[in-house]
């Protein structure tokens, strides 16, 4: 299972598991709090509070970043419960996944969707060929009416 769709794997078979976006937290006394949402454009001059490095939601909010044609300036790489504790203090924006955040009070921040629909989708990449086909066969069978289902917190 990976976030993202990667050329190497395409002799792969694969199944989207669940769709998921980058969002923006924000501290309740930012400028851009009263938003409904932003443009990836907006954090041009904003101090960015990212996942770790060797992240690929790290990676994907760089990426965004560029293809709006600017590089990001990175305040602080941390673990999701630190860079939002950051944003809650006005310290930068944190760029997460929105279905990441379920598990965390979200009461001194405002998150935001971004206006271009930043996806970081989760897959399961498989092969049949295999010594273990059978039990690969059975795992994705299992695994196809699954739905990921948001909290209703």
């Amino acid at each position: 299972m990976l976030r993202g769709d990667y050329e190497e794997l395409h002799a792969f078979q694969q199944i989207l598991l669940y769709e998921d976006s980058l969002v923006a937290a924000i501290s309740k006394q930012h400028p851009f709090s009263h938003l409904q949402q932003l443009s990836i454009n907006q954090l041009k001059d904003e101090k960015l509070l990212l996942p770790p490095q060797y992240t690929t939601i790290c990676n994907l909010a760089i990426k965004a970043c560029q293809q709006a044609g600017f590089n990001p300036i990175i305040h602080r790489h941390g673990r999701i419960e630190t860079i939002l504790s950051a944003a809650s203090e006005n310290n930068g924006i944190a760029l997460l996944m929105k279905k990441s955040l379920h598990i965390f009070h979200l009461n001194q921040v405002h998150i935001l969707p971004f206006i271009e629909n930043i996806h970081g989708d989760i897959k399961l990449y498989y092969s049949f060929n295999s010594k273990h086909k059978e039990a690969i066969q059975e795992f994705v069978h299992t695994l196809q009416p699954i739905k990921y289902q948001e909290s209703s917190h």
